[in-house]
């Protein structure tokens, strides 16, 4: 079983594997400790849309990854023999297979992202993917993350996430970031990375449009959000060690 630390190099599967709380599963303890414990207990396999946004995230921050594993995938019919065989024989040479709309549709908007001077920048230096483990030092829970990106030399420490949205507009964005608890996500990994003594100080948004043209924006997550998203994790954290120890967990 991974121990504590930082690990630059662990396939997203076997992160996926790991038991431990990670910031998915936060929304859905907030939901109810029954729900988290269910989504704990049985996770559900990748969507469409998880599928796509890991092909996103490849192309935009390990660009000789996406090129060496991504495939487009065949033209013509899905329902036809020649079709299937062709698909098949795509993913027997270990390939991750896109269909020809979704690759020209990650390439896209990778080129997009990489056109903004503000993503280049943020970009030209750091480490992708690096996952973590950590136990949280009041209740001991441990808990794991997955960094998009991580800059140790920006502004003393940024932890860059990128994110699809239909609409990158700043109020838009907003509304985003507390509907889907992007918030706690944000103060999640920074207290992560501080348990394991990473210079992280700043939690930054890449946020980029799903359907034409692909705008892109760069978002700072102002600290008072950093703060409230600290209170809802630590309220969780509690009720969660709580459960852990009587072996029960309500729902609503």
């Amino acid at each position: 079983m991974i121990q504590p630390g930082i690990y630059p190099n662990i396939p997203d599967s076997e992160y996926r594997s790991l038991p431990y709380l990670s910031q998915s599963l936060l929304g859905q303890f907030k939901r109810s400790m029954r729900h988290g414990q269910e989504a704990m207990l049985n996770p559900t396999e990748p969507t469409s849309a998880m599928i796509l946004g890991k092909a996103l995230h490849t192309a935009i921050l390990e660009p000789t990854v996406f090129k060496t594993l991504y495939v487009s995938g065949p033209a013509g019919d899905a329902r036809t023999k020649a079709y299937k065989a062709s698909l098949a024989e795509l993913r027997n040479g270990g390939n991750e297979v896109l269909s020809a709309g979704d690759f020209d549709r990650v390439t896209t908007m990778t080129d997009s992202s990489l056109s903004k001077s503000s993503v280049q920048s943020i970009l030209s230096i750091g480490s992708a993917e690096l996952s973590i483990v950590w136990d949280d030092p009041v209740t001991l829970v441990r808990c794991k993350g997955r960094l998009d990106w991580f800059n140790s030399d920006l502004a003393g420490g940024t932890i860059v996430d990128i994110k699809t949205t239909r609409d990158a507009s700043a109020g838009a964005f907003e509304r985003s970031i507390y509907s889907y608890g992007y918030h706690r996500q944000a103060a999640f990994y920074l207290a992560g990375a501080k348990v394991l003594g990473m210079p992280a100080k700043h939690f930054v948004f890449i946020a980029i449009e799903s359907e034409p043209p692909y705008e892109v924006a760069v978002y700072r997550l102002m600290e008072a959000a950093i703060e409230y998203g600290e209170l809802e994790i630590r309220n969780l954290l509690l009720e969660i060690a709580k459960c852990q120890k009587t072996g029960i967990w309500p729902g609503y």
